[in-house]
């Protein structure tokens, strides 16, 4: 959990913190966000406290892909809405080929099962860059 200074991701009731528009006094307050404005008014948006739940996913991507150890950090530690988008980003930024049976494609576990995985040494290391991302949770 941690401030932040851009929209969030998802409608919802947020703990943010705003200014006023002359005096610039910091308010800390409750505020409902609707995916394009804040309900407060005649403030100015500084910061809001992002409480919101997500699930980290680990991301194994082949070393096949050239790009593979660029792709992995910049995709690190960034927010989702779903695999769905996560797959999307990462099938225009490899340029996947789901019809080429010989290049492997990337594989996502949960934290925990990529422990498992690691730990019983049946994901072999050398074939793949690792990331994380979150996933939002809803």
């Amino acid at each position: 959990m941690k401030w932040r200074t851009d929209n969030p991701p998802v409608p919802g009731k947020y703990l943010v913190e705003t200014k006023t528009m002359f005096q610039k006094r910091v308010h800390r307050l409750e505020a409902n966000w609707n995916g394009k404005s804040w309900s407060f008014t005649n403030q100015l948006f500084e910061r809001w406290f992002d409480e919101t739940p997500v699930e980290t996913v680990m991301v194994c991507i082949p070393t096949d892909y050239t790009n593979a150890r660029a792709v992995c950090n910049n995709i690190e530690n960034q927010d989702y809405k779903s695999m769905v988008e996560l797959r999307s980003q990462l099938d225009k930024d490899l340029g996947v080929d789901y019809e080429d049976e010989e290049t492997d494609k990337p594989v996502f576990f949960s934290l925990t099962d990529y422990m498992e995985e690691a730990n019983d040494q049946y994901l072999n290391h050398e074939n793949y860059f690792i990331s994380y991302v979150k996933i939002i949770k809803k």
